[in-house]
């Protein structure tokens, strides 16, 4: 969500490339649904060329744009901005509340106490994963089924503060470790990323890219996540549909399972007592098969 003062003719917010049309409602700051608010929304696309106010209908990423046109009747004693909501894609929605479910679970051995079904929250447009600083417990969301290869998009924000990672992965683990199918992104502190694939436990069959985004993770703003998975061969990582890294070796082979979370590993920065939040819109899967 964002705060947008109440200027008349001004550009009040701008969204960047979220998958599909964005749709956008409006509330007060008692967080009350506010009904025809006069603007005007602008959608465009680079990719296809589209340029219109008219919401477009075809898969796409697209950009809008959204001018307060009249404020007026809109400004309230002591109360001079709205709070602008992005409506996530339904069918990504859906992928989350019907694909998936909330685990309980710890692993590693440097002290986190792993993740707890509990702090799983499931909106009416998003699911929200909160992290306890304090105890060192996350939260996460584990697949039903497994999944080959493909298109994996997650659409999220977070504010999340030192000490929690903010993670999207796909796991199959089988023969004590000698199998372990995986494939991260996994971001944490101010801009640090990590991402990895790899095949077994053994460290000679695992690939990690320590790099840097350029944007505050934790400033709770939506950004896209993608990773493209050509078994076998390579893996590409997306952020924002830009192509950020590649990874050819210790590529899986094998379906697995996607997990979404929020956890407290000792390398994600100093611990803090703090709760952290990350909030997700949309799960969206192309099979490549």
């Amino acid at each position: 969500m964002q705060q947008v003062t109440l200027v008349p003719d001004v550009v009040a917010f701008e969204v960047d490339k979220l998958p599909h049309a964005p749709t956008f409602h409006f509330e007060n700051k008692n967080s009350e649904v506010l009904e025809n608010i006069p603007c005007r929304v602008h959608y465009t696309s680079e990719n296809n060329g589209y340029d219109s106010d008219v919401p477009p209908s075809l898969p796409e990423y697209y950009a809008a744009t959204v001018t307060l046109t009249n404020t007026e009747k809109y400004e309230l004693v002591g109360n001079n901005w709205f709070v602008f909501h992005i409506d996530p894609k339904k069918e990504g929605y859906e992928n989350l509340v019907n694909n998936f479910e909330a685990v309980s679970r710890v692993w590693g051995t440097d002290g986190n106490n792993g993740v707890d079904e509990n702090n799983v929250t499931l909106n009416t447009n998003n699911v929200t994963f909160t992290a306890y600083g304090a105890t060192r417990t996350g939260a996460a969301l584990e697949s039903k089924d497994y999944y080959d290869q493909g298109s994996f998009e997650f659409v999220a924000s977070t504010n999340a503060k030192s000490g929690v990672c903010m993670a999207f992965w796909t796991f199959f683990y089988a023969n004590n470790g000698e199998v372990n199918n995986e494939i991260d992104f996994e971001l944490f502190e101010q801009n640090s990323i990590i991402y990895s694939s790899y095949t077994s436990e053994d460290i000679d069959k695992q690939t990690h890219v320590y790099d840097n985004v350029d944007f505050d993770i934790s400033a709770d703003k939506i950004h896209t996540y993608r990773f493209d998975w050509y078994k076998g061969e390579k893996v590409e990582f997306y952020i924002d549909e830009i192509l950020v890294c590649t990874i050819n070796e210790n590529v899986p082979t094998t379906p697995m399972k996607v997990w979404i979370g929020a956890w407290c590993p000792s390398w994600a920065g100093n611990p803090t007592d703090e709760v952290s939040t990350m909030t997700v819109y949309s799960f969206i899967y192309k099979s490549f098969n």
